[in-house]
């Protein structure tokens, strides 16, 4: 004899079903989309980047995002990074660019730093399978973004090394 089944719990089975029937084919391993995390933005994560790669997983993430800062301990353990974050099952989506780093791309006399920062984190990156990297572009200056700063942050973006 099977246990009754209210009227709720169907409802609730029903929506289950149905959503994941609708979202399976964008997880599938064909869907050209990644479905990642950003792993700082959880209270406690900001502390213990490790915890926060586990987590995520734990979740069912199995693409992560962190900000450079927090890759800065392991800047020179890429190899044992690697170990860990495959022992966990989670890759790098990418690694955002963040403080310390200069961001000011509208001041073109931080150019040529903004781009040595830049390049120097993508190929760190690069060297974790990821292909693009997500740029942050600091506080707007008091009085706003001006055409002439939307412009050098173009030029300093587009520049090439």
């Amino acid at each position: 004899m099977s246990a009754a089944i209210s009227r709720r719990s169907f409802v609730e089975i029903c929506a289950g079903a149905t959503g994941a029937a609708l979202v399976a084919p964008y997880l599938s391993a064909a869907t050209p989309f990644r479905i990642g995390i950003t792993t700082n933005t959880r209270g406690g994560w900001e502390h213990d980047v490790l915890l926060s790669f586990r987590e995520a997983s734990e979740a069912g993430f199995r693409n992560v995002e962190t900000f450079y800062n927090y890759m800065l301990p392991w800047w020179d353990k890429k190899e044992q990074l690697k170990d860990i974050m495959d022992g966990l099952r989670v890759k790098f989506d990418t690694v955002s660019n963040g403080g310390p780093m200069k961001m000011q791309f509208e001041d073109a006399g931080l150019a040529s730093q903004i781009i040595d920062e830049h390049m120097k984190l993508v190929r760190w990156i690069k060297w974790f399978g990821c292909d693009h990297l997500k740029i942050n572009t600091g506080a707007r200056r008091a009085g706003g973004t001006t055409k002439a700063d939307m412009a050098q942050m173009a030029k300093t973006r587009n520049a090439h090394q």
